[in-house]
């Protein structure tokens, strides 16, 4: 009689992942979301779950990865209400569907960055602080009732038209750091 010896190996180990990070925190803005992917065979799928300053997740497209180890890069506009905390995401699982929810077991988070919008006029309506940046703005600005403008640092807005205004209303407020400044033509 022949006997034969099979091993047979059970995967049930879920993929892992490392090196979270984004591009950027900006509001109002393209920010790519990314973790690195590793797994003991192979790696399938992940989905995206985001929760845009609302307080509750929405899940994206389940994306196939395209090797092992992989990247998971999804790139979502941000909300427009800077201050808010953007939470974040992915579900992963490889080809024998061992499944890793670890990243939304315990969310990544960033506060959306405060900055003018690409287009139209800016209105601040709670505390906006922008330190070392440089920003055009495209028209007005508004600073509202309860509207702090901070600049820190050495923050500088341009204003590239020569009819802009800077709009402060009652209990709206600048504070501007010694090395901070405005540009007007």
């Amino acid at each position: 009689m022949n006997e034969k010896t099979r091993t047979v190996t059970i995967d049930t180990t879920a993929p892992t992942y490392s090196l979270n990070s984004t591009n950027s925190t900006l509001a109002r803005r393209d920010v790519m979301h990314s973790l690195y992917w590793q797994d003991n065979f192979n790696l399938d799928e992940y989905v995206f779950s985001l929760d845009n300053c609302t307080g509750s997740f929405v899940n994206y497209t389940w994306t196939a990865f395209s090797a092992t180890p992989s990247w998971s890069n999804i790139t979502k506009t941000i909300s427009s209400d800077y201050g808010c905390t953007v939470r974040w995401c992915f579900y992963a699982n490889d080809t024998v569907g061992n499944l890793n929810s670890a990243s939304c077991d315990t969310p990544f988070t960033y506060i959306a960055e405060c900055n003018p919008p690409d287009t139209g006029n800016w209105f601040i309506n709670n505390t906006c602080s922008i330190a070392d940046k440089s920003y055009a703005v495209p028209a007005n600005v508004t600073i509202e009732s309860n509207g702090v403008l901070e600049l820190n640092g050495t923050t500088n807005l341009t204003f590239d038209q020569t009819n802009q205004h800077i709009f402060v209303y009652s209990g709206g407020e600048i504070f501007i750091s010694p090395t901070s400044g405005f540009n007007m033509p």
